[in-house]
């Protein structure tokens, strides 16, 4: 993945009515509450490369946090195995 300016919003294009022309706007929650900004015509393809820049970006999170909840169940599992007993107890 490389280093690329992000924007931390959707790219949402819009028919605001129907054979009408696509509009876009950036889609974002600001403090819980979904905000919309209209994209002028001029800016669609800075905006556009910069939101799916962070589409992808939250992608490769979500990917590395599931590789590493796997590892920590592994290596929990591995810990349990050769976890010794206690003196006159179970193992646990």
């Amino acid at each position: 993945m490389e280093r690329s300016p992000m924007v931390a919003a959707s790219f949402m294009p819009r028919r605001l009515r129907p054979g009408g022309a696509l509009v876009y706007y950036l889609s974002a929650s600001v403090q819980g509450e979904s905000r919309h900004r209209y994209v002028r015509k001029e800016e669609v393809g800075y905006w556009r490369k910069r939101a799916l820049a962070w589409r992808r970006f939250m992608k490769a999170m979500a990917a590395w946090v599931k590789v590493n909840r796997e590892i920590e169940k592994e290596l929990r599992e591995i810990g349990r195995l050769r976890g010794e007993p206690l003196p006159g107890g179970r193992q646990g």
